[in-house]
């Protein structure tokens, strides 16, 4: 959605030769995708067995299959904020009518995850992890993937930082270290999400996002984050 609302901005300010609402247009993409993506990794990892569970543990989906999807939720978790990274930072390509480096950076990761999964799957073979492994190369080359298309704008000069990333970095980062000791009893408790009833599992499930979710923002907000500076720049 990031992606979406920003590519037309950015070409704008790219039409008009306006190098600093570009950058400041893609910075504030950016904020969002740490105010974003950092809880939802880490909710996505903690409650990687609770939501299976109670998604899909019924019928021929037995609780040893709950538990290796789990292994490859968790691990697939961990790229969250790469994939959701490409899809905000691509555009800043785009909008200047480069369609090749994305597109070499993407190959670039596609080649090393196919590469790096072959041998996870020779190497962890007969180790029932195998699985898991391959979620985690994809996280990797996710990140990859990101971080060549950051590194890209940052070297052509068409985005800079902004101010006030570290004091966001330190907020975000306590908001999510408290949510996730809230998650951890609750996502710690193998029996309720394996032995528990159906309706049992979910209604916990939706108070523990709940109550996550107002740990998060409220602890945010306690610190002092400034709501209003998060909205879009005004167009040039």
């Amino acid at each position: 959605a990031l992606g979406t609302v920003i590519l037309p901005r950015l070409a704008s300010e790219h039409a008009r030769a306006n190098p600093e609402r570009f950058t400041l247009t893609l910075d504030w993409a950016l904020r969002w995708v740490l105010l974003i993506a950092a809880p939802a990794t880490v909710g996505l990892i903690m409650l990687a067995l609770p939501m299976l569970a109670t998604l899909f543990l019924h019928g021929e989906f037995r609780q040893l299959d709950v538990l290796a999807a789990s292994m490859s939720l968790s691990t697939y978790g961990l790229g969250l904020a790469g994939f959701i990274l490409v899809k905000v930072l691509a555009p800043g390509y785009f909008a200047r009518q480069d369609t090749r480096t994305p597109v070499r950076f993407a190959v670039i990761s596609m080649v090393g995850n196919m590469v790096l999964s072959v041998i996870a799957v020779l190497a962890l073979r007969h180790t029932g992890v195998g699985h898991a492994a391959i979620a985690l190369v994809t996280a990797i080359a996710a990140w990859a993937n990101a971080l060549m298309l950051l590194g890209g704008l940052r070297r052509l000069g068409v985005y800079r930082p902004g101010e006030d990333w570290n004091r966001l970095g330190r907020q975000v980062g306590l908001a999510t270290l408290l949510m996730a000791l809230t998650l951890y009893w609750p996502a710690t408790r193998a029996e309720l999400w394996l032995e528990g009833a159906f309706w049992l599992r979910l209604a916990v499930l939706f108070v523990t996002i709940a109550v996550a979710v107002a740990v998060y923002f409220g602890t945010l907000t306690l610190l002092g984050l400034r709501w209003r500076g998060l909205r879009e720049p005004q167009a040039s």
